[in-house]
């Protein structure tokens, strides 16, 4: 029924729509409860608008600071995209980046 209801929401709103979301994390959970937990862990890991929304969480949370939170959002995004668009794709090389210099800033502050 959920997996009815995300196709229907994506065709009608798109799939970056927060109805359209609420649908992913539903269906997610309800996955979740019915003990398949690799498939919860599927969708809400390879979402791409979740995918957009983690990435840019872990710019916001970089940008105030909380640059170890910022890590591992970026990890995660990371990882879904690499599993959805494969590890040679632009967005994969751009988070890649972004997680590089926040490892290095990191670094030359406890060096400091």
């Amino acid at each position: 029924m959920y997996n009815r209801a995300l196709q229907g929401y994506e065709k009608a709103w798109g799939p970056e729509h927060t109805s359209t979301l609420g649908t992913v994390n539903n269906l997610g959970l309800l996955y979740y409860n019915q003990g398949r937990l690799k498939e919860a862990e599927e969708i809400v890991k390879t979402y791409p608008p979740a995918l957009n929304t983690r990435e840019n969480l872990a710019d916001l949370l970089h940008g105030i600071g909380k640059t170890n939170e910022a890590s591992k959002l970026w990890t995660q995004a990371a990882e879904g995209v690499q599993l959805v668009y494969g590890s040679t794709s632009e967005k994969r090389r751009r988070i890649s980046i972004k997680l590089k210099e926040s490892e290095d800033q990191v670094s030359v502050i406890i060096n400091s």
